[in-house]
């Protein structure tokens, strides 16, 4: 990620490819923006758009405890 510039687009696969955990992602991401990175997920093709973001937590979530199941 350190090659990326201002301008450029990280595209994974799909969020499960891109962090250990929830908090790992959403702070990629965040880290991302900062530095004026766009991100996508092939799969769950997630936008920049406060309506994209949610929909980016909610696939986050539901990723986290499809991994991480309650006991």
């Amino acid at each position: 990620m350190r090659q990326l510039d201002a301008g450029d687009t990280l595209v994974a696969p799909s969020l499960d490819r891109c962090g250990r955990s929830l908090q790992d992602l959403i702070t990629m991401v965040a880290e991302l923006r900062e530095r004026g990175i766009g991100f996508t997920s092939l799969h769950e093709k997630p936008d920049t758009t406060p309506g994209g973001r949610l929909v980016f937590h909610v696939f986050g979530t539901s990723w986290y405890w499809a991994y991480h199941p309650a006991v």
